[in-house]
């Protein structure tokens, strides 16, 4: 049986067909009529072929070039550790008992008036003269009392301290970094400098109160 088509059918199917050559029969009939086929021609038909080359196998489509992997970012910085918190002590002066704040825990002596370390009331030399009752004061040293002709008997003292909390040094760092900001403020261009720099210290110890 001839298969009978137009070329433009017959075209597609060519294209599509495994790799090899192929001969396309042109026949003309009665009246003229052309058609191709892929079976000789009838007789009394005229005819001709046409022997279309091998079709080239297309060649599979490269995928697209992969995206290279993007660089994955440089980790940040570690923060600096903060500054150490500075070492304060509350102490208590010998003579009155009245507390202030120092960096040094443990202040040298000094000479203190002994009427002023809590000895009874009376005359000085029947108080602390020979057969005298003596005195018993936190902070009095052992020295032996020293004549003054200003103030009497003086004796050695040393104040009595003790570490302040961390929860109190840590708000008088604050306090002390709210009185610099303030000052910078204030401060003319040529003190800002040191302001900041102080400034800046400040901040790095109460990182570590938070």
């Amino acid at each position: 049986m001839r298969h009978v088509m137009p070329l433009l059918l017959l075209l597609p199917l060519l294209a599509a067909a495994p790799v090899a050559a192929t001969t396309v029969y042109r026949c003309i009939g009665a009246g003229g009529v052309v058609a191709y086929q892929d079976q000789p021609c009838a007789a009394g038909q005229k005819a001709s072929t046409i022997v279309l080359p091998d079709s080239v196998p297309s060649a599979p489509v490269p995928p697209p070039p992969s995206m290279p992997a993007a660089a994955p970012a440089p980790p940040s910085p570690a923060a600096p550790p903060p500054a150490p918190l500075p070492q304060l002590y509350a102490c208590y002066r010998a003579t009155d008992g009245k507390r202030y704040v120092s960096s040094d825990g443990n202040p040298p002596s000094y000479l203190a008036p002994i009427g002023v370390l809590g000895a009874i009331s009376m005359p000085l030399a029947r108080t602390y003269g020979p057969g005298g009752a003596g005195i018993s004061a936190p902070g009095v040293g052992p020295t032996p009392h020293v004549a003054s002709r200003i103030a009497g008997y003086y004796t050695s003292v040393q104040d009595r301290c003790e570490p302040l909390p961390r929860a109190e040094i840590c708000r008088r760092v604050q306090q002390q970094y709210d009185a610099v900001e303030h000052k910078l403020r204030n401060a003319f261009q040529d003190a800002k400098p040191a302001l900041e720099a102080e400034a800046s210290h400040l901040r790095s110890q109460l990182r570590g109160c938070q």
